[in-house]
């Protein structure tokens, strides 16, 4: 009975070990899995914006600070008077 009780002691202490163990690999993967999907959302990003022709994730300054054209993209702008007008006051201040 005696050697049956320190058979049982010395697996439950194998099992903590082990599972102690185990919990510290986990650990140090999820840290490293977390380092490396940051890396991977940076790459990502840094790609996106160098290589394609949509607009980048982070803005670019216009270098002179302000806009200097205004396009729609209506085929008809007579149908819309508020734009008309709008676009008249702007075309009076850029002359200015």
């Amino acid at each position: 009975m005696k050697q049956l009780a320190t058979s049982n002691l010395e697996f439950q202490q194998l099992v903590s070990s082990s599972n102690l163990q185990f919990q510290q690999n986990m650990t140090a993967t999820i840290q490293d899995l977390k380092v490396e999907i940051g890396q991977l959302g940076n790459t990502m990003s840094e790609l996106q914006s160098a290589g394609s022709s949509s607009l980048p994730s982070q803005s670019i300054l216009n270098p002179r600070g302000n806009a200097n054209a205004v396009t729609l993209r209506i085929s008809s702008i007579n149908n819309y008077p508020i734009a008309v007008s709008i676009l008249n006051r702007l075309d009076k201040e850029t002359r200015l």
